[in-house]
């Protein structure tokens, strides 16, 4: 098709407006056949899962408020029925992490430093 065609009435914007419309309606087609096309549900490993606790996993599977499944030796959930249950739990979400931070605040006495030490030691940090 001529853009610049003078067999439309002399309107080359008509054209290109034409074009445009189908090239969108395309792109509008495309988008809703891939929103419409569910994507598996994937698994997600209880014991390497950074959201939730190896232990809070086990208490809610026991619970009955999450159910898991087995893949050899490994214990998966599906990460719709995790993300469900972190919300009807009310979004606690404990963040795993190896060491708790340490605090600064204890001051700089001879007790801030006894403090700070003691609170290095649990957190794994600390000389022994």
């Amino acid at each position: 098709m001529k853009v610049n065609d003078d067999s439309n009435g002399g309107k080359p914007a008509d054209a290109l407006t034409a074009l445009l419309e189908a090239a969108a309606e395309a792109g509008a087609r495309r988008a809703i056949e891939a929103l419409s096309h569910e994507q598996p549900d994937t698994l997600i490993d209880i014991k390497t899962d950074p959201l939730v606790t190896y232990r809070r996993y086990l208490n809610a599977i026991r619970a009955g408020e999450l159910a898991a499944f087995k893949t050899g030796k490994r214990t998966v959930v599906k990460r719709s029925d995790r993300d469900a249950w972190l919300t009807r739990e009310g979004a606690r979400v404990p963040v795993k992490c190896a060491t708790e931070p340490v605090p600064d605040d204890f001051g700089d006495d001879e007790i801030g430093d006894i403090l700070r030490v003691n609170a290095e030691r649990r957190a794994g940090r600390g000389r022994r």
